[in-house]
């Protein structure tokens, strides 16, 4: 697959925007991070990826913050050894308010 063995960061994947890179991601094999304000809503598209075979983990960071971020990417970048996407999908409704 395009991306296995790559580490990707997805910013605001419990939107609609987010979830569908994030699962695009994680089905060419990248390692998914999941990254947003709140953790809330996470575990059922961190159980959807996983269920697919791929690997995902998540991380509260306040993208709106730079320090945040930078602090969060160096921190990736130290356990994963390297990064190679990041991804700030436009601002979508939350996937549970859409199903609704």
């Amino acid at each position: 697959m395009l991306l296995k063995n790559k580490t990707a960061v997805v910013y605001g994947a419990d939107g609609l925007s987010g979830s569908v890179v994030a699962s695009a991601f994680a089905r060419e094999e990248a390692t998914v991070l999941l990254a947003g304000r709140a953790l809330d809503g996470w575990e059922q598209l961190a159980t959807e990826i996983a269920d697919a075979g791929g690997t995902s983990h998540a991380a509260q960071v306040d993208a709106r913050g730079e320090q945040a971020v930078d602090k969060y990417v160096n921190a990736v970048v130290e356990r994963q050894g390297a990064l190679t996407s990041l991804s700030t999908p436009l601002q979508s409704p939350t996937r549970s308010r859409a199903r609704h």
